[in-house]
C-alpha cells in the first residue's frame, strides 16, 4: 500500500502557502436529514435494519479554492458527515457513525504548449469527468458506470430529490495525474491519465455494478496503478456537439477498457455510451455464499461490456395570465449490460410551480439476472431459491421548498418497490444550505 499522510501533508504545506500569498475562496454545503423507514420484515432482515426506525443525519462539506494566478490554481475540500438510526420501538439507537473525508486535495497548473496555446496539468485527489450521463455513464471507465450510492437490490435513494442532488450523486475524486492538451486547435484534444495506486471504495463500488472490476484490486485491498487517455472531438454541430475515445490498462490485472460515448441534440438532448473491457487471465471470485469460482477471460469480457444512453429535455410553459413561466425538465437514463441482462432505467421530472416551489418524481427500475454476479449476490442476500431475476421499482416523490437564496427544504416520500407500497415507505425531511 502507498502511504498518503506525507503527500497529504505537502498538498496542506502548498495550500497554506498559496492562500497567505493570495486570495482564497471558499465554498460548500450543510444538510441535515431525518427519516421515517418502514420496511417489511424481509427486507429489514435484507438491509440489517429494524422494521422500523428513525433516521437522522448531518453532513458538512468545504471547498477552498486558492487562485494563484493565470498559471495556477489549487483546490482543497473536505466532507464531515454523521448519522444515526434509532429503532423506534426500543427507543435506542442501533447504527451511529461519524466520518471525515478529504474529497479534493488537487492543483490544476497552465503549462507552454506550440503556437502560442497552453496545456493543462491536474496532481492529487480530483474528479474527472469522461464519458456523458448525470446517473448511468459507461463511458466513465475510471469511477464506474453507476453511482456508488445506487444499489440494484433495491435500496432506495440517499437524496432529497431535488435536481441540485442528482448532480451530486456522479461527484467522486482519486488520486490521478492528468494533462490535457490541444492537437488540432478547437476540434481535438488529448489527455492522457494516471490513476495512483491507492486504498479505495473505488473497485468496492464498481464490483457492485454488476461488472466484474473488482479485478482492479489485489489481495490485500489495494487498488493497482492504472493509466490511459482520452481523445475528445469537439465538431459543435447541429446534431452532435462532441463525442471522445478513450481507454484504460491495468497491467497487472491484465485488463484493457475501452470506450466511446457521443453528446448531441436530436430535438431533445442526448448521450450514448458504450464501453467493454478484455481479459487474457482467469479470475477468482468469492461468492457471497462462501463458494468460489473462477470466472474464465471470456465471462469477465461478457460482464463488463455495458451501453449507457440518456435523453434530456427542458420546457418552459408560460401562464399568460400571470405572465409567469415554468420549467418542466424531463431526464430519463438508462444502463445495460448486454451479455447478462442486467438493466437499469431511471426517469425524472422536475416542475417548478413558482419562483420557490418546485416538485419532482423519480422512478427507478433495476433488474439483476440471476446469473450474473450482482443477481447471485442480491439472491444470497434473501436467501431466495428462484432462478428469476432480481427486480425492483422505486419510486419518490418530492417537494422542495426555497424560501431565500441559497437555502433548500425538500419533503421526500420514497417506495422502495411498488409491488410492496404497503409494506414499505420512507418519509425524508431535509434540509440544505449552499454558498
Amino acid at each position: 500500500m502507498v502511504k498518503r499522510l506525507p503527500v497529504f501533508g505537502v498538498f496542506l504545506l502548498v495550500l497554506s502557502y498559496l492562500s497567505a500569498a493570495q486570495n482564497a475562496s471558499f465554498s460548500g454545503k450543510l444538510s441535515f436529514d431525518t427519516a421515517y423507514l418502514n420496511f417489511d420484515e424481509q427486507s429489514a432482515a435484507e438491509y440489517g435494519i429494524p422494521g422500523r426506525s428513525l433516521y437522522s443525519a448531518g453532513t458538512a462539506q468545504l471547498l477552498m479554492t486558492v487562485d494563484g494566478g493565470s498559471l495556477l490554481r489549487a483546490y482543497f475540500g473536505g466532507t464531515f458527515s454523521a448519522y444515526s438510526l434509532t429503532d423506534t420501538s426500543a427507543g435506542t439507537a442501533v447504527m451511529t457513525e461519524k466520518d471525515f473525508t478529504a474529497d479534493k486535495a488537487y492543483v490544476k497548473i497552465r503549462l507552454p504548449w506550440f503556437s502560442g496555446k497552453t496545456a493543462r496539468l491536474n496532481i492529487g485527489k480530483m474528479p474527472v469527468s469522461w464519458g456523458y450521463g448525470t446517473i448511468f455513464n459507461a463511458g466513465d471507465i475510471i469511477f464506474g458506470a453507476e453511482p456508488a450510492s445506487l444499489q440494484r437490490t433495491g435500496v432506495s435513494f440517499s437524496m432529497d430529490g431535488s435536481e441540485s442532488s442528482l448532480n451530486d450523486l456522479r461527484v467522486s475524486t482519486d488520486w490521478i495525474t492528468d494533462v490535457s492538451f490541444p492537437v488540432i486547435d478547437g476540434f481535438l484534444s488529448a489527455e492522457p491519465v494516471t490513476v495512483i495506486p491507492l486504498e479505495s471504495d473505488t473497485a468496492a463500488a464498481l464490483s457492485d455494478s454488476g461488472k466484474l472490476c473488482a479485478a482492479l484490486s489485489d489481495s490485500a485491498g489495494t487498488v493497482r496503478s492504472r493509466f490511459g487517455g482520452r481523445l475528445l472531438f469537439t465538431p459543435y454541430t447541429a446534431r452532435l456537439e462532441t463525442f471522445e475515445i478513450g481507454c484504460l490498462t491495468d497491467l497487472a490485472a491484465s485488463e484493457q477498457q475501452f470506450y466511446i460515448a457521443f453528446d448531441g441534440n436530436l430535438y431533445a438532448d442526448y448521450n450514448l455510451c458504450a464501453t467493454v473491457s478484455l481479459f487474457k487471465n482467469n479470475f477468482q471470485f468469492t461468492s457471497v455464499t462462501g463458494a468460489d469460482r473462477i470466472y474464465t477471460a471470456a465471462e469477465r469480457t461478457e460482464q463488463s461490456t455495458a451501453v449507457s444512453m440518456g435523453l434530456s429535455k427542458i420546457y418552459t410553459i408560460t401562464n399568460y395570465e400571470t405572465a409567469r413561466d415554468h420549467r418542466l425538465s424531463l431526464r430519463a437514463e438508462t444502463l445495460l449490460y448486454p451479455c447478462t441482462g442486467n438493466l437499469d432505467v431511471f426517469a425524472f421530472a422536475d416542475f417548478s410551480c413558482t419562483e420557490k416551489i418546485s416538485a419532482a418524481a423519480i422512478y427507478l427500475f433495476t433488474r439483476a439476472a440471476r446469473n450474473s454476479l450482482a443477481g447471485e449476490a442480491a439472491a444470497g442476500q434473501t436467501g431466495s431459491t428462484d432462478a428469476s431475476d432480481e427486480t425492483a421499482h422505486t419510486a419518490a416523490f418530492s417537494l422542495t421548498v426555497k424560501p431565500v437564496s441559497a437555502f433548500e427544504l425538500s419533503f421526500t416520500a420514497v417506495v422502495p418497490d411498488l409491488r410492496t407500497v404497503y409494506e414499505s415507505q420512507e418519509v425524508f425531511v431535509s434540509c440544505t444550505y449552499r454558498f
